[in-house]
Formats: C-alpha cells, structure tokens, sequence
C-alpha cells in the first residue's frame, strides 16, 4: 500500500485549477485586490504582485506542484533600492529565506506557511 499512498494527492493536486484559484484569491482579499499591479497563473503556479511602491515590488506565489503546496513571498526592487531589500530581509528575518538576488534587480525571497501570512505581509508592504 505504501507505493500507492501518494496516488490520491496527486489526483487531487492534478484537478486543481490555477486560474481560478488565482481569481478566487484575489476576490477574497480585498488588500490584494486593491494593490494588485500583476497577477498570472501557469500549469501549477500562480503569482500576484502589487505594482510598484518607491521602485520596490511585493510578490506573493503558490506552487502546487511538490507534496505540499509551497508559498513564497519576494521582495524586489531596482539597484538603487538594495538597502531597502535587505532592511526588507532584516524586518522578516522570522521567516526562512529561500532566494535572494543582487545587482541590478536585488530581491528576498521567503517561504511562508500559509497564504493568509503572506497577505499580511503584502498588507504591511502596501501600507494598508
């Protein structure tokens, strides 16, 4: 049985529909809806981001396509805005980071346990 424990979640994951998880998450967040600059979804992805606030952005994204869903949260800006990303990283260092880039597009990355603590960060970014 052990070989075929998996099998459901993975028939469950497969008729998960991106675009609409992506429409309803949008809708049902208010602070998201209000702020959002760009969204997409793609086979087993979806990413919102707000548009820019002092050249500095806030993206949310949720992938399905490993055991658990997975949700990250980045913050990216231009060159001119690195201290801003690593003050970003200083203010959320209870989360664990899973990326960060630098140069001329600077950005953190972290992962979050569950969309609602990633609104909330998105609400702090926005301000709201």
């Amino acid at each position: 049985m052990s070989r075929f424990s998996g099998l459901f979640e993975q028939h469950l994951s497969a008729q998960r529909e991106m675009y609409v998880e992506l429409h309803d998450f949008i809708r049902d967040n208010e602070i998201v809806a209000k702020n959002v600059g760009f969204s997409g979804s793609r086979g087993k992805t979806f990413e919102v981001e707000t548009g820019a606030i002092d050249n500095v952005y806030c993206k949310i994204k949720l992938d399905i396509s490993g055991a658990a869903d997975q949700v990250s949260v980045v913050f990216k800006g231009s060159k001119s805005k690195v201290g801003v990303i690593e003050g970003i990283a200083e203010r959320c260092s209870e989360f664990e980071v899973n990326g960060t880039g630098s140069g001329n597009d600077p950005w953190v990355s972290f992962s979050i346990d569950d969309l609602d603590t990633a609104v909330q960060l998105w609400s702090d970014f926005v301000g709201a």
